[in-house]
């Protein structure tokens, strides 16, 4: 009954393996991953930023992007201007998809200048900026006018808005805090 058991554990570890595919990544210590709107897999490491189009990857390290270090930390798609943002330790890049051009093209508030450790769709047009110094900053994608939240909160790690008017984040050590967005 153990050899039977064994050999179908075997078997079916064989027919599920085979659909597995290795893919030659900048590192392979994966932080994020976000889907863009032609389809492509982004994939952040320790050691850049990869886009994989069907068999083919295309690694972009900080000289490409424009930032001071190749650890990215959170990806996010947004639709509206097919752009990928790209959190990173030291802040936000932006990359034009359609263009191929990386950039940070902000305005309103001062971008923070650390580690973008989230990025949360809003439900509208714009995407939470989770910060792992506890700041939290919107970014409208739209004008790509960025506002920060007076709140201050413990050291962060992830975020997530509900659509209903609050934004929970997740903390390293302090649990979860849930930000009235109506009030903040």
């Amino acid at each position: 009954m153990i050899r039977k058991l064994t050999f179908i554990l075997i078997l079916l570890t064989s027919i599920f393996m085979q659909n597995v595919s290795a893919i030659e990544l900048s590192n392979h210590f994966v932080l994020s991953m976000a889907l863009d709107g032609g389809g492509n897999v982004w994939v952040g490491t320790e050691a850049g930023l990869n886009c994989i189009a069907g068999h083919t990857v295309s690694i972009y390290r900080r000289e490409q992007m424009g930032t001071t270090n190749d650890k990215i930390l959170s990806l996010f798609y947004d639709r509206h201007q097919h752009r990928m943002l790209i959190g990173t330790e030291h802040g936000l890049a932006i990359y034009d998809c359609e263009k191929g051009i990386v950039g940070c093209q902000t305005t309103g508030d001062r971008p923070e200048n650390y580690s973008v450790v989230d990025m949360a769709d809003d439900h509208q047009q714009g995407v939470w900026l989770i910060f792992g110094n506890g700041k939290i900053q919107h970014l409208d994608c739209s004008t790509y006018r960025l506002k920060t939240l007076a709140t201050k909160l413990p050291g962060s790690r992830c975020g997530m808005d509900d659509g209903r008017g609050h934004l929970y984040i997740g903390h390293s050590k302090e649990g979860v805090s849930i930000v009235d967005l109506k009030d903040p």
